[in-house]
């Protein structure tokens, strides 16, 4: 890819940075967004989504991604296959420099997302899409009155195990080591550990998520006695942190997870360069508001080209 210049690099094709190229390109600017790996980002893989709005009876992933970059293209939005390295500043505004060659632009958005940790135990990647979710609010409905067990201690497993409670049979909470979630929290749990409907395992760690066509089983093991046991399970969600796509980013201030930490504005520590989606520190994780940030740091984007 030869040195192009442009209005608006975008580093990340899922849904925030489809929907602020929509946004940019609509009102004119020249916008050329980079994807490393799958257009559509996580929602790409995601096999059914029941919580965006405007599908009432929800909408494959696949389908979702592919509409969002049709819509960004049909207005003159151009999707590059590179990954980002560096984003260095010039005289014409920054020089993003890929795996493919190097781009100019006026402002860039940084829209990389966050990947979430998993556990590494043998059947866990296998198993993803068929019975292992790392989101309780998207994949959760799917279990109706079934049971599932959660994996995870802190604030996001226990905030998730409250949400799971609504809508399947049982979960069992596997935590390592102790939990480390809020008060608040820990007596929500612990009341409906009392009613029977959450089992805590807590001191276990997960060995091996089994199953044929889909999830069936978790095996764990009892850290101090070092026995094993089987929970017979129809679905896995594992909540033990997330990792910012930020590894190759060195341009901008990050908080001390790696998220980008980014102003009202949606605007980071270096003016012209704008964070939002997963990748920017405070975000709740969600197609919607990830949508929200796309729309928002367009707009913002636009007023920053405005006044340079």
């Amino acid at each position: 890819m030869a040195n192009k210049r442009v209005d608006v690099v975008i580093v990340g094709a899922g849904p925030t940075g489809l929907t602020a190229a929509l946004y940019l390109a609509r009102d004119g600017f020249a916008v050329t967004v980079l994807e490393q790996l799958v257009v559509g980002g996580q929602v790409a893989t995601t096999n059914r989504i029941e919580n965006y709005p405007g599908f009432a009876e929800g909408v494959s992933g696949l389908a979702l991604a592919a509409d969002f970059r049709t819509q960004a293209e049909k207005f003159g939005a151009k999707i590059k296959s590179a990954g980002a390295i560096d984003i260095q500043p010039s005289q014409d505004g920054f020089v993003v420099v890929t795996d493919d060659g190097e781009l100019t632009a006026r402002a860039v958005l940084v829209a990389t997302g966050s990947t979430p940790k998993l556990t590494g135990i043998p059947g866990e990647k296998k198993f993803i899409g068929r019975g292992v979710s790392t989101c309780a609010t998207c994949d959760g409905a799917f279990y109706k009155n079934q049971r599932v067990a959660v994996v995870g201690g802190a604030n996001a497993a226990v905030q998730e195990t409250l949400h799971l409670v609504n809508m399947v049979a049982h979960v069992d909470l596997v935590v390592r080591s102790e939990l480390k979630a809020s008060r608040v929290l820990l007596d929500q749990l612990d009341k409906l550990i009392q009613s029977g409907q959450v089992t805590l395992y807590q001191g276990f760690t997960p060995i091996e998520v089994v199953g044929g066509e889909k999830v069936s089983a978790l095996k764990i093991k009892n850290n101090v006695r070092k026995t094993e046991k089987t929970l017979k399970i129809d679905g896995l969600f594992v909540f033990i942190g997330r990792l910012p796509n930020t590894g190759w980013l060195r341009a901008v201030e990050l908080d001390v997870d790696g998220f980008v930490i980014v102003n009202n504005d949606l605007e980071t520590s270096v003016p012209g360069i704008f964070a939002g989606g997963d990748v920017r520190s405070g975000s709740v994780k969600q197609i919607a508001a990830a949508v929200g940030d796309g729309a928002a740091a367009a707009l913002s984007i636009r007023d920053y080209l405005s006044k340079c």
